[in-house]
């Protein structure tokens, strides 16, 4: 539900230093994208790495039949496209759809901390499996988590290795293990793994750093969920100065988007080290009723649209002079949030 994006392009850096690879561009990775992907093949290319996403039950079922996997598995069951699935263990049945096309000689990848892990275990159906994060085969240890970076100990069956990641997150970090899990399934070496984790770029509007004069703005708008926004907090949390958190509505949450909403106002205001939190949106109301139900409410402000945010935005840094401040932009897709992340750049 996260992390495809940041594990595949992880992946793509590992594979494509060994020989021609294609890596699905951007997240075309629904029953549209992937055939669009597919038809880039070409003869010289040696490995594709191909994201699949579900928002419906047979999504995944229809685009792994196309694909025809080696190798294949989930990241994690999280809380994308909750409305659609009527819930996690919806999600867990669509996503879970991939194992059926697994070559009968492949490697089924899955995540051993996810508390989905059993019945994830129970849709796989080729001899060889091959599971990462906390109490799996390939997991991290001595993780050291920098503002910027990550370091930690990559222990896998082929031995353990000192990695410097260069992406921020210990949740990056749990991708970077999974994406080591995909390329030892193929029988890619440590080193080159290493290697190639070391040199991975992350995608655009992914926890991209951009410094301005004394801020840091950090551009993660590329999408969101309510997982993924509170790992986009604790990377925030980390930053120098004023930290300011600022976050668009979360799309596709059905009946429950106001108490998502909610839960999330409640516990991002909760985050230690952040300064303020600024809600951009429709669900904006519902993130600041959730902030006061704690004893952090005045951290929150609650906007319906980026023209009424961004003199607030403007105000906050007016009243900090010289601090230097680090502001964080996330929202899903359809929110735009590069849009005033660019207005807040131009008036810096």
């Amino acid at each position: 539900s996260s992390g495809k994006t940041t594990t595949k392009e992880m992946l793509g850096s590992i594979l494509s230093r060994i020989a021609p690879t294609l890596v699905t561009r951007g997240n075309l990775n629904n029953d549209l994208g992937v055939p669009v992907m597919l038809l880039e093949l070409r003869p010289e290319h040696q490995y594709a790495v191909m994201e699949l996403g579900a928002s419906h039950q047979g999504e995944i079922d229809y685009t792994s039949n196309l694909v025809q996997p080696l190798v294949a598995g989930i990241i994690n069951i999280g809380t994308a496209h909750l409305g659609e699935f009527g819930g996690r263990d919806g999600i867990c049945r669509a996503k879970s759809e991939i194992y059926a096309h697994i070559a009968p000689n492949g490697t089924s990848i899955i995540p051993a901390a996810d508390d989905f892990a059993n019945s994830i275990r129970q849709a796989v159906q080729t001899e060889q499996v091959l599971s990462f994060g906390a109490g799996g085969e390939v997991f991290a240890t001595e993780i050291e988590l920098q503002a910027q970076s990550a370091t930690f100990k990559l222990n896998t069956p082929q031995g353990v290795r000192q990695v410097n990641l260069p992406f921020a997150g210990e949740h990056n970090v749990q991708n970077a293990t999974a994406a080591a899990a995909f390329a030892l399934a193929i029988g890619i070496s440590l080193d080159d793994i290493v290697l190639g984790l070391e040199q991975a770029v992350g995608a655009k509007g992914r926890l991209n750093f951009i410094q301005q004069g004394r801020h840091l703005l950090i551009d993660d708008t590329y999408n969101a969920n309510p997982t993924s926004m509170r790992a986009a907090a604790d990377v925030l949390a980390q930053q120098e100065g004023v930290r300011v958190m600022v976050m668009g509505d979360i799309g596709e949450l059905g009946s429950s988007a106001a108490q998502q909403h909610y839960m999330l106002g409640r516990d991002l205001v909760s985050v230690k080290g952040l300064n303020f939190v600024v809600a951009v949106g429709e669900f904006a109301p519902a993130a600041q009723e959730g902030a006061r139900s704690t004893q952090y409410g005045k951290k929150m402000q609650a906007f319906l649209t980026q023209e009424q945010a961004l003199p607030f935005l403007l105000s906050l840094i007016e009243t900090h002079q010289p601090q230097s401040m680090s502001f964080l932009f996330k929202g899903s897709r359809y929110t735009h949030m590069e849009t005033l992340m660019a207005d807040l750049m131009e008036k810096l």
